[in-house]
């Protein structure tokens, strides 16, 4: 990335690494409650991620099959998140009780 533009890798740097900060935290955590905090708090970093990426992609700072592929992954990442927030909801816990 150009000098110019070293905020926006800082930026994408620090997404990325609290999307693995915050998954973390959540799977420390045994309030069902707290864990889907942790999970949202992770997807929505991976949805900065993709939005740098996205901004990246505009200004042509970066070859477009990479944006491509990191998208890709972002889109596979949010899913998984998406499934773990919604195994921590109470009707799904209820059903595993029983």
């Amino acid at each position: 990335m150009p000098k110019g533009r070293a905020y926006l890798r800082d930026q994408l740097r620090r997404a990325g690494n609290s999307v693995a900060a915050n998954l973390a935290e959540g799977v420390g955590e045994f309030s069902p409650a707290e864990k889907a905090r942790f999970y949202r708090m992770a997807r929505r970093s991976a949805v900065e991620c993709a939005s740098h990426l996205l901004v990246c992609r505009r200004l042509t700072l970066v070859d477009d099959a990479l944006i491509g592929k990191g998208l890709d992954h972002l889109l596979r990442i949010v899913a998984m998140q998406t499934s773990m927030i919604k195994s921590t909801s109470p009707k799904t816990l209820e059903t595993r009780q029983r």
